[in-house]
């Protein structure tokens, strides 16, 4: 009795150690019981199951299809329900039917010629040991810089506003061969009697517009000309004409075919 009395907290305690332990072993049996079961039931769900059935896509598969191979609407054509045809009136009272709307304007007018225009130096008459040398600008803007303008010329003075005398061959009273040097480019050119020295500097065309009758003749770069309702501004090309228009800058190219002679 001695011996319990002063030790039963240790028993107690030893008791309620042992409580716990099978309480822990208990908890785990039964966990293991519960997942067993719980495992049991999802098995049976699982395999009683019904499989999917497929879904039937068969309408939408023809619907995706059709629309890879789509029929146009027509709102245009002989009906023109929707795009009335314009008609205008060319100067003999003739009604013109507008289609494609290159009938009318910038795409309707037509180069009729495109000419050069020249700088042409020329070896007129020699006097002695002097020459007379004839200059014509034919692309300059002003009219009055356009006419002939002749100069005398020699080895003592050899040089005027248009061009500078470089060399003399052959006899200085006969020569066979001036040789210039051109005060507006520096390049070196040669001119003998009837064989004068010709130089492309710009060019010239004639347009016409048949839907109004109108004719434009002798144009220069960047002249105005005014047809259709519009202005335009004339770039003046070897084989073509550029009409800018001015409202909207839009260019238009008329390509002109020489005729053969």
């Amino acid at each position: 009795m001695e011996f319990l009395r002063k030790h039963y907290e240790k028993l107690l305690l030893s008791v309620v150690l042992a409580g716990l332990i099978g309480a822990v072993f208990f908890m785990l049996k039964r966990i293991a019981d519960e997942r067993e079961f719980l495992d049991g039931k999802r098995k049976g769900i699982t395999e009683k199951m019904n499989p999917y059935k497929a879904l039937n896509t068969s309408a939408y598969d023809s619907a995706l299809q059709r629309t890879k191979t789509f029929h146009p609407i027509i709102l245009h054509g002989q009906h023109n329900t929707f795009n009335p045809v314009l008609w205008q009136r060319k100067p003999d009272g003739a009604l013109l039917k507008v289609v494609t709307g290159k009938e009318i304007g910038p795409t309707a007018a037509m180069v009729t010629d495109i000419s050069p225009l020249y700088y042409i130096l020329d070896l007129e008459r020699v006097s002695g040991s002097s020459y007379q040398v004839s200059v014509i600008r034919e692309a300059l803007p002003n009219p009055a810089d356009r006419i002939k303008r002749s100069r005398y010329v020699s080895l003592t003075s050899p040089k005027t506003e248009f061009f500078r005398l470089k060399e003399v061959k052959g006899p200085a009273d006969n020569p066979t061969e001036l040789v210039f040097e051109l005060a507006d480019t520096q390049e070196t050119v040669s001119i003998a009697k009837d064989k004068p020295f010709k130089r492309v500097d710009g060019y010239t065309c004639d347009i016409e517009y048949p839907l109004e009758n109108q004719k434009f003749a002798k144009l220069r770069q960047g002249d105005e000309v005014a047809f259709g309702g519009e202005e335009y501004t004339v770039d003046i090309k070897p084989d073509e004409v550029v009409l800018s228009a001015k409202s909207s800058t839009k260019r238009t190219s008329l390509k002109y075919s020489a005729k053969k002679e």
